[in-house]
């Protein structure tokens, strides 16, 4: 019994301090991305898992005393569980309670019982995705219908055939609720992912040997009346109001279906963060897409940390093998890029745009730009320079060795359908020696 009791309280204070440490080492010592944030994440779920025990025992007798409680240890932290169409699978009495709802109610209520009718349309939207979440308030109202704000992280689980099967998930009373901003934010991004506001612009991947069109990368336009945001606005806000991967798959579902109007032998790239790359429903959107898996390349981007190389290369290895090719983009902007390049041996490196800019004047930019095509050429990947803008700066890329280029010196983004069917009649070496002022002999 002492062993029992010792068992249940040191989980739930390794958990806790495991929490702390993590606050501790965020806030003070400096230590930024993904892996606190998981790690928090993770820490919270394991207090509410280890409240939810102890509470458990305490109800079937099992705990000594019967001096201390979940809501002692924890607070207003509770955990729950419910099956892929959001019922209740088990929850803490305090999670009921914090709602007006007596324990035994708990099989007849459903996450839709709980949320306010404004959230209904996004829980809908993330159950049918497979999708969890991480750190987002939700707009709760009680029994008697009390609005209240509860913050709160869930996690997909699976079956035994890999299908999703529910959420286990931990949430807290969010006294003041969160910004009126991040309030808004949600709710336009939630209207842009029921209409139309999101248009597919396409920009030509050249071949710097021969001048063919290879491909062309999808870039995401925003036609929101009276909203300045930007693009890499637009996914940040999402990404804050905890709705980052339903965006982006949005996105990639448009550019995927506008990939039919490409010439058929050129391949479509999309952009996606590591946190997109693991949600369970990505590979039907990809498999499920109107071009086949041979045609579509993935571009990882630099700005998001991986925290998980292992569990993101198994994910993404099935694909590969059905034909499927992964880039990394942004080379040469930040650390993070070689990690990426090192842990997941990309078929395709991208140069950045800031290393592509005035590298005809910089020597030190030459340098690393040749080390990533030597690199490149000893790992069999492809290289392609981003922003290329001045027939310079393409002289100096040629001269390097890179494989393919983009910029608006090779042909600018475009959302008209139109252009991309006139590409499918590319004259690719007119183009280069038009851009490269006749450099295109020097380089054989």
């Amino acid at each position: 019994m002492r062993d029992q009791h010792l068992t249940r309280g040191g989980v739930l204070g390794l958990a806790v301090g495991a929490a702390c440490s993590l606050v501790y080492a965020g806030d003070h010592l400096g230590l930024v991305g993904g892996h606190v944030a998981a790690a928090r994440d993770a820490a919270l779920i394991a207090i509410g898992a280890a409240a939810w025990a102890i509470g458990r025992s305490a109800r079937s007798g099992a705990a000594p005393g019967g001096r201390s409680t979940a809501r002692d240890e924890v607070g207003e932290e509770v955990v729950w569980e419910c099956d892929a169409t959001g019922r209740f699978t088990h929850a803490s009495p305090q999670c009921l309670e914090l709602l007006g709802y007596a324990p035994q109610e708990r099989g007849a209520l459903s996450l839709f019982d709980v949320a306010h009718p404004d959230e209904h349309a996004l829980l809908a939207d993330l159950l049918a995705s497979g999708s969890g979440w991480r750190r987002r308030p939700f707009r709760c109202v009680t029994r008697d219908g009390t609005p209240v704000w509860l913050r709160s992280t869930a996690v997909p689980q699976v079956d035994g055939l890999g299908r999703f099967s529910g959420l286990l998930g931990a949430s807290h009373r969010d006294w003041d609720g969160p910004p009126p901003e991040t309030t808004a934010t949600s709710a336009a991004v939630l209207q842009v992912l029921a209409g139309d506001a999101v248009r597919t612009a396409f920009q030509p991947i050249v071949s710097l040997v021969d001048g063919r069109l290879l491909g062309a990368e999808a870039l995401a336009r925003f036609t929101v009346p009276d909203d300045e945001r930007t693009t890499q606005d637009w996914f940040a806000d999402a990404a804050r109001a905890g709705l980052g991967i339903d965006l982006e798959v949005h996105a990639v579902r448009r550019a995927l279906r506008a990939a039919t109007a490409l010439p058929e032998d050129a391949y479509v790239a999309v952009n996606l963060s590591p946190e997109t790359l693991l949600w369970p429903g990505l590979p039907d959107v990809l498999r499920e897409a109107p071009v086949p898996l041979a045609r579509i390349v993935v571009e990882l981007t630099e700005h998001s940390a991986v925290e998980d190389y292992d569990g993101l290369a198994a994910v993404l290895q099935p694909l590969r093998d059905s034909g499927l090719r992964l880039a990394v983009d942004d080379a040469g902007a930040g650390y993070a890029t070689f990690r990426h390049i090192l842990r997941l041996a990309p078929d395709v490196i991208k140069l950045d745009s800031s290393l592509i800019s005035g590298i005809d004047g910089d020597p030190a930019r030459q340098a690393l730009a040749g080390a990533v095509v030597a690199f490149a050429r000893e790992v069999r990947g492809v290289v392609v320079a981003e922003g290329i803008e001045r027939p310079a700066e393409l002289a100096v890329v040629l001269g390097l060795g890179v494989d393919a280029g983009q910029g608006y010196l090779l042909d600018p983004p475009s959302t008209d359908e139109r252009d991309w069917r006139r590409w499918r009649d590319w004259d690719g070496p007119a183009r280069l020696r038009r851009g490269a002022a006749g450099l295109l002999s020097a380089r054989s």
